[in-house]
């Protein structure tokens, strides 16, 4: 009799997986993803619908139905309760393709809390049709996940042969398949499998890139410059209206200086010196954040004016940013010294993908070698310039992220420890000796920046030229007491908060004291530099950087794991598992906090603006 029952809830287990499977392919109508589908990419995007509907549907079996069995519940009892768990399911996969067809997010926390909260009745205005229709369709797949129970009884009666060994046979092979053309995706580029996958909600594949380079099937380089094809096939909208310049008279060199892990605590005169009197000559932003907390999106945010939401499409798509577009059409020459490779993240294949012979590395045993290596080498080609052709160069420095220089060098700022001892950190620790090794750091740093600033100025190039420094993001020493440290952890003003400075010929000097992102720069380059007359929201996120509108909800973060920064700092942060936190500016949970809906619904509207509806 138990035998029977497992077989009777196993069918059940299989019919519910093939039924998910299909609302999930279901995603696809209508997408733009259609219009890049290849064989491989429907032979992928349908297993990969199958095998994770398999696998979701696997939990109400394991959780509830062998429990059940094993307590001797009757089948028709156990079977009707995991009918409506999956009749639950069912309707939460329709929900969310609703949600992901109007915000491109999946759901996860923040839209819930929007759905239910007490303005969601200001966002959605349902006439009575509407909720007729939705408790016609909710009674319609309760009817069919009991259905599927029926069936599944049928089948029992029926014992088909070896119809649980065929359907293993399918669920394991679909799962190897889809597995399988992911990983060989991941060094081959195909897009209709890298931009499908993610039309199915919270599915993640597995990528094998080291497997495939330790085997000599591929190289770090061949997986670096691969490309996806052509960007014309891409499914953003970005920019919205095409770019429109009004060609200056003259064209500005553009010389951008990103300090990996910058404190926004340190921009002073004593611990930065050189960059202090540039911003005296030029504008000092004292409020300024980057638009995530770590290098890969913080740098991403600075060159596309966009959030890292749209890291993959950029990715898959093979897209560039307006700027790197703008500067090659107007003759610009562009280079790149960077003291960390440029291969991972892949800030060289992201934002100069137009560019011929990018350099991706600097020589050098230390962070510090690296950045006295870079300088020199800026300084060098700085010298072999033609002064009449415009060029770009963008600078990255790196020891500050590393926290290693030579021992003579940490004596500036006492008491300070010759190297980091994270073991030590706690929240009790005092901060002050580590927090001057960094300052030493940021101290050997400016020193660099100062032969460059030199450099240009010998070379009569600080009248032409627009110099951008500023952060990737920030960096933190246990400013909120919460035991923080470093970054990647938390998206307070400690680990997002950048200093900026921007210096061109004739800027009238000033100190701006309102919030300012990453977002902005771009807007404030295109439109000084190279004459732009598109407003900044037909490519970017962000405003000009003298406009002090207010930044609500700004945001900040990863993919799966991001936040928005609203009113006086107040952080929603949605983790990557989906829980929704809010902190006030010291990182402090707001627990009642009230959330407002309608501005939230706004937020995200404004985030997904730039894929194509």
């Amino acid at each position: 009799m138990k035998k029977q029952h497992l077989r009777v809830l196993f069918y059940q287990y299989v019919l519910a997986s093939f039924t998910l499977a299909l609302l999930f392919a279901s995603y696809v109508i209508d997408s733009q993803v259609t219009s890049l589908m290849d064989l491989t990419g429907w032979v992928f995007f349908l297993t990969s619908c199958l095998t994770h509907a398999a696998i979701i549907m696997l939990v109400p079996f394991l959780v509830f139905g062998l429990p059940l069995t094993l307590c001797k519940v009757p089948a028709r009892i156990s079977g009707s309760l995991i009918a409506l768990l999956h009749a639950s399911i069912f309707v939460m996969v329709v929900i969310n393709r609703f949600v992901f067809s109007i915000y491109h997010f999946h759901i996860n926390a923040f839209i819930i809390q929007m759905l239910t909260g007490p303005a969601a009745g200001d966002i959605f205005v349902f006439d009575t049709s509407t909720y007729v229709r939705s408790v016609v369709y909710i009674i319609v797949i309760i009817a069919v996940a009991f259905l599927l129970l029926w069936w599944a009884f049928r089948l029992t009666r029926q014992a088909v042969r070896r119809f649980s060994a065929v359907v293993l046979y399918v669920l394991l092979g679909a799962a190897l398949l889809s597995q399988g053309i992911h990983a060989y995706s991941g060094i081959h580029k195909l897009r209709s499998v890298m931009e499908s996958k993610e039309i199915i909600p919270y599915y993640f594949p597995i990528r094998m890139n080291s497997v495939f380079i330790a085997l000599g099937m591929a190289t770090d380089e061949s997986i670096e410059i691969t490309d996806f094809g052509d960007s014309e096939t891409s499914y953003l909208n970005y920019p919205l209206h095409p770019i429109v310049c009004e060609e200056p008279d003259t064209l500005m060199n553009i010389v951008w200086i990103c300090i990996d892990s910058w404190s926004y605590r340190t921009l002073q005169p004593d611990c930065t010196p050189n960059i202090y009197h540039l911003s005296e000559r030029g504008q000092r932003y004292t409020n300024h954040f980057s638009g995530a907390n770590e290098t890969m999106n913080g740098t991403f945010t600075l060159f596309t004016a966009l959030p890292s939401y749209y890291w993959q499409s950029f990715e898959y798509g093979s897209v560039q940013p307006v700027m790197t577009d703008q500067l090659l059409k107007h003759g610009y020459l562009l280079d790149t010294y960077p003291s960390a490779t440029l291969v991972y993240p892949p800030i060289a294949k992201m934002y100069y993908r137009g560019v011929k012979n990018i350099r991706k590395e600097t020589p050098g045993g230390t962070p510090y070698e690296r950045d006295c290596n870079l300088t020199k080498l800026f300084c060098e080609k700085l010298q072999q310039k033609d002064v009449k052709e415009p060029f770009f160069s963008f600078l990255f420095y790196d020891v500050c992220h590393a926290l290693m220089i030579p021992q003579e060098l940490t004596h500036h700022f006492t008491p300070s420890w010759n190297a980091p001892r994270y073991m030590e950190l706690n929240n009790s620790t005092d901060p002050t000796p580590f927090f001057n090794l960094y300052k030493n750091c940021v101290y050997a740093v400016d020193s660099l920046v100062g032969k460059v600033l030199s450099a240009l100025d010998e070379k009569g190039l600080m009248n032409r030229t627009m110099i951008v420094i500023t952060g990737d993001h920030g960096q933190e020493f246990n400013e909120n007491k919460k035991n923080y440290w470093g970054h990647s952890s938390n998206y307070s003003r400690a680990q997002v908060g950048t200093p900026l400075v921007v210096y061109y010929p004739g800027i009238k000097p000033a100190v701006r004291h309102y919030r300012t992102t990453h977002y902005d720069i771009v807007p404030t380059v295109l439109k000084t530099v190279l004459g732009v007359k598109n407003p900044p929201e037909d490519y970017s996120m962000g405003h000009y950087l003298d406009d002090d509108t207010p930044r609500k909800w700004q945001y900040v973060g990863k993919v799966l794991d991001w936040a928005f920064i609203i009113d006086d700092d107040v952080i929603l942060e949605k983790q990557g598992t989906g829980v929704v936190d809010v902190f006030d500016k010291h990182m402090t949970p707001l627990y009642d906090y009230p959330l407002n809906a309608k501005e939230l619904n706004e937020a995200l509207q404004r985030v997904g603006r730039f894929v194509q509806h």
